[in-house]
């Protein structure tokens, strides 16, 4: 009898070690699920999609500095984002409005992919180019760089109504681009220094994006629209692809294994709308009231 139970105390001690080891295995295999499981929820995360749609503009609900402005500030502020993915489709717009736009665009800390739909050209280039990748579709349209000065004109159609102009003013020029007189030789020269200047403002900030020489990007700003393979050549893009491609690449930027794709949008209202029909009658039949240089269009498009 004192055999058998000193026989069943050394079984009920390696009973109990064995159950200690086996315990110790489960809380190991635990730990390090529970650590992979971290490990993973911190490799995903959100991508904020902006969509830049249409014509460029300040004010307005679509592709406005107004808007947009806003959203990519939103975006880059979010902590939950983890990368942004700038969505472009737009033949450009006004001059100050893409500028402002690629400002806020350049100043995200946190990394940027810009996608060129069909069209990413002149001001909207200008917003692609501020993104740490640029991808686009080899067919794209992309480049037109360049910026041009407009107004309307009817002198020609007073004329021949027998319509005269006379206006007052107190500075030679100070009815520079009136759509009711021609231009005068000195007052082209005048407007071709305006444009030049803005110009070489459009190619200083694409040089200095895309990481080129000034005089090549200066050779390249002649207006022309380039398709996606032949800006890949130019250095114009990096990658060619479509939004999922964006997506890998703005995870890659990231250090995600997957994301979730969130597109950032505003709700048009109706004094949006309203204001941006004001502006539209403002610019193109308004001005003429004026009769001074705000009837001019200054446009990177």
């Amino acid at each position: 009898m004192p055999r058998r139970r000193h026989l069943n105390k050394k079984y009920r001690l390696r009973l109990s070690s064995l159950l200690l080891i086996l315990l110790g295995i489960i809380i190991i295999v635990t730990g390090v699920v529970i650590f992979l499981s971290d490990v993973k929820e911190e490799n995903s995360g959100k991508i904020a999609v902006i969509p830049v749609y249409g014509e460029i503009s300040l004010l307005g609900n679509g592709a406005s500095s107004k808007n947009l402005v806003p959203l990519i500030t939103k975006a880059n502020n979010d902590n939950s984002v983890k990368a942004i993915i700038i969505d472009i489709d737009s033949s450009g717009g006004s001059f100050v409005a893409s500028k402002e736009i690629a400002n806020a665009v350049g100043n995200c800390n946190k990394p940027v992919v810009a996608l060129i739909r069909e069209t990413a050209a002149s001001g909207a280039y200008w917003i692609a180019s501020e993104g740490d990748v640029v991808v686009a579709d080899q067919a794209s349209i992309t480049g037109s760089i360049s910026v041009t000065a407009s107004y309307l004109q009817f002198a020609g159609t007073m004329d021949k109504y027998g319509v005269a102009y006379e206006q007052v003013v107190s500075g030679e020029y100070k009815n520079m681009g009136s759509p009711f007189k021609e231009l005068t030789y000195a007052e082209k020269k005048i407007l071709e220094g305006k444009v030049n200047i803005l110009n070489n403002m459009f190619i200083d900030a694409i040089a200095q994006n895309r990481n080129l020489e000034r005089d090549y990007v200066a050779k390249l700003a002649t207006g022309e629209i380039y398709l996606g393979v032949e800006a890949k050549n130019y250095g114009l893009i990096d990658v060619f692809g479509d939004k999922l491609k964006a997506q890998h690449v703005a995870e890659e930027l990231a250090g995600l294994d997957k994301s979730e794709l969130i597109e950032y949008k505003s709700t048009a209202t109706f004094s949006d709308l309203l204001s941006q029909r004001v502006q539209s009658i403002a610019q193109d039949v308004g001005a003429s009231i004026s009769n001074t240089m705000s009837g001019l269009k200054l446009r990177a498009d």
